[in-house]
Formats: C-alpha cells, structure tokens, sequence
C-alpha cells in the first residue's frame, strides 16, 4: 500500500503543474545588469473545480490550510512587486488580465546587478527569517541561490558556465525514500495502474495546455548546452519548454529534463564583470541515503595467504 501511494504522488508530481502555464524570458548583460520578463497564469475553471474537490475534501477531515491561498497571494500586483523588490529586482511592473479563461500576470523587471541579486537571495533578512521559520527549506534555497545556481567558472578561461537550474535529483533523498528510483522496479500492472491515473488527470485538469517555457540571452555566443536548445536564429539563445503533451512517466522521472541540472556554456565578453564562482562538484548519494562503508583493511596474514594462493 505503501508503494502504491508513494508511486501516485509521481504521478501527481506530473499533474501539479497541469492547470498553469508560464514563460520567463531573462536577458544577462556582460557589465552584470540584465532584465526580467515572466508571464505566469492559470485556467480559472480547472482552479475552481480544484478547489471544490480540496474543500471537499478538507471538510471531512476538519479544515486545515487553503492550498489556494498561495495562488491568491502570487496574483495579488502589490505582493508579487514587493517580493521581486525584495528578490533584487528593480523597477518592477505588474499588469494582471483574463482572457479565453485564463487568468494571467504578466512581470517585469531590472537587475542592476546580478551579484548583489544573488547576495540579496541568501543574505538579506528576509531570507534568514524564512529559514528560521523553516530550516529545511531555507537550506535548500540557500543551496540553489548560494551554491548551485548563477556563474561559474570553467577549465577554459574565455568560457563561462551558467547555471539555469541546478540538479533536482540532488536535492531528493536517496534509495527506498526516493519515489523517482521506484519508477525502474515497476511491475506491469503497477505501470498501467499509474498511466491510467495520469490520463485521468490529462482529461480532467487539461494537462495538455500547460505549458512553461524559459528563454535566456547571454552576452556571448553559446557553444555548449545541458537541458535547453540552442536558438536557430541567434547564437546567444538558449530555451527550455515543457509542454503538458509531453509529460508521462518517462518525463516524470527525468524531472523534465532538470534531474541532472540544465546549464549554458558561452563565451566570455572581454567586459564581463559578473563574478565567476568555483563549481563544487556533487556528492555521490548512497542507496538509502546511508553512508557507505570503508572497505574493511586485510590482515598481513590474510595478504600473505593471498598471496600464496594467487
């Protein structure tokens, strides 16, 4: 029972996002300041019939915390501008609209530079407060902007590596506890149970209009990519797309293609001022999330008869 919950939370892993679509289109200067366009909005019908099923559900079990209320709170125009001014943007602009039943907020913004914005992200006050209030997911946070994602440097010194979105197998646990592994154990039965669950989701919560795109402009041609497409037209371009069609099991469990990290490779402007952190490279994850143990050290007597019978 237990592995036939922990596999339907994969699958509604797939269906989360299903009700939404969003686009962030961001440009990076080579004297570090840069600009921010994100276009984020969900299907008003499919979000009501949500709720009712939550509140329903919520009902017999006696109440609890609205899971819309976060949905409120990011189209709300005064909220949203005061977080990304507190996130190190500048002269942020919010302009919400319905349209063919959608609700949408479009966001724009300045970064004047990106290594204050990246200090702001781990340092500022309110974020020592979100992982006061919440240790776990403040680490995390502090592990993405922190270490994990921005500029890096690479083993040739007029090439720059950047980190869109670092890997978010990393961040999941390991072995038994990791509902992504069991993916490869599943039975036949067990696999149809669960694509069967995803369709009725596809058809129920309109999965295949979701769509989340992110597009970046770098200040250098892009010579190598992990996770995005290179632009046909321009060399400085690289994109990301997920597309509700897309998604099913196979996709789950690569996390769209984020599992390993995604990240551009370009070439470094002669003006690049951006500081270039050194890249950490990845802990190996143990089974289980247990610690390896070290290979127990022979005896001379054991290597002697090793020896001799070798």
């Amino acid at each position: 029972m237990k592995r036939t919950l922990s596999l339907l939370l994969v699958a509604a892993l797939a269906i989360l996002p299903a009700c939404m679509k969003m686009t962030t289109a961001n440009t990076v200067n080579a004297d570090g300041s840069g600009d921010m366009e994100m276009t984020l909005g969900y299907k008003l019908d499919t979000v009501e019939m949500l709720k009712g099923m939550v509140e329903g559900q919520m009902g017999e079990e006696g109440g609890g915390e609205d899971p819309f209320a976060k949905i409120d709170e990011m189209f709300d125009e005064k909220k949203m501008t005061e977080s990304m001014t507190k996130a190190g943007m500048h002269d942020v602009t919010t302009k919400i609209e319905e349209k063919d039943g959608w609700k949408t907020m479009t966001v724009k913004g300045k970064v004047k530079n990106y290594d204050e914005m990246f200090k702001k992200a781990t340092e500022s006050e309110d974020a020592k407060k979100a992982k006061s209030e919440n240790p776990e997911a403040g680490e995390m946070m502090e592990k993405l902007m922190g270490g994990s994602f921005g500029f890096f440097k690479t083993d040739k010194e007029d090439v720059v590596k950047m980190s869109l979105i670092p890997p978010i197998g990393d961040l999941l646990p390991g072995g038994e506890d990791n509902p992504l592994e069991k993916l490869d154990d599943l039975g036949e039965d067990e696999r149809a149970m669960i694509e069967q669950q995803m369709e009725q989701m596809r058809a129920m919560f309109a999965l295949d209009q979701m769509k989340i795109e992110m597009r970046v402009r770098l200040p250098g041609e892009i010579i190598d990519v992990q996770g995005v497409k290179k632009d046909e037209k321009e060399a400085n371009v690289a994109t990301w797309t997920l597309k509700g069609a897309d998604v099913g099991l196979d996709s789950v469990k690569s996390m769209f293609g984020m599992k390993n990290g995604i990240w551009v490779k370009f070439k470094k402007p002669a003006d690049f001022k951006i500081t270039l952190k050194e890249e950490k490279k990845a802990e190996s994850k143990p089974a289980g999330g247990t610690t390896p143990k070290a290979p127990e050290k022979k005896t001379g007597e054991e290597e002697k008869k090793k020896k001799e019978d070798g």
